[in-house]
């Protein structure tokens, strides 16, 4: 299980919650009796973020398709209009949140980062494991913007 290093409570915060509702609402009745379906369909709505693959898959030429299991839902941490999400790093967030705020327009220009079209941060809630011989591969480790997410302007959403 990707997600079994995780403490009891600690996938069930707020915005992940509001996460789980809205899917829930999108993916619309019949409600009743059909308790597996609804939960398959939200799964499938909601899991929609791939993140980190091997260098070696991505680049076989083979272009598979991931398996639905390899997909997640990030935790979110940030909503842009609402703030940081309650929890132990709510002030951490926030810190960082004012600082981009207030960070030099020529700096996020060179780094093509706009806050304003920041909708959400996330966190990957899958354990990485830095031993493993395909980490030792060059690729983009430590956060990415998520091509899933991508608005009708063609900016990316979700960090």
């Amino acid at each position: 299980d990707l997600l079994e290093h995780q403490a009891i409570g600690a996938m069930e915060r707020p915005f992940f919650l509001m996460a789980v509702f809205q899917a829930v609402l999108e993916t619309g009745g019949p409600w009743e009796g059909q308790d597996n379906v609804l939960v398959e369909k939200t799964l499938r709505k909601i899991n929609d973020y791939m993140g980190w693959r091997p260098v070696a898959v991505l680049e076989n030429d083979q272009l598979s398709e991931p398996y639905s299991h390899e997909r997640v839902r990030p935790l979110p941490i940030y909503r842009s209009g609402v703030g940081a999400a309650h929890g132990h790093f709510s002030r951490l967030v926030d810190q960082a949140i004012q600082i981009l705020s207030e960070a030099p327009k020529e700096l996020l220009q060179q780094a093509d980062f706009e806050l304003d079209l920041l909708t959400e941060l996330s966190v990957d809630p899958r354990a990485f494991d830095f031993l493993h011989p395909a980490a030792s591969r060059p690729n983009y480790l430590f956060g990415l913007w998520d091509p899933m997410c991508i608005d009708e302007r063609g900016y990316y959403r979700r960090l």
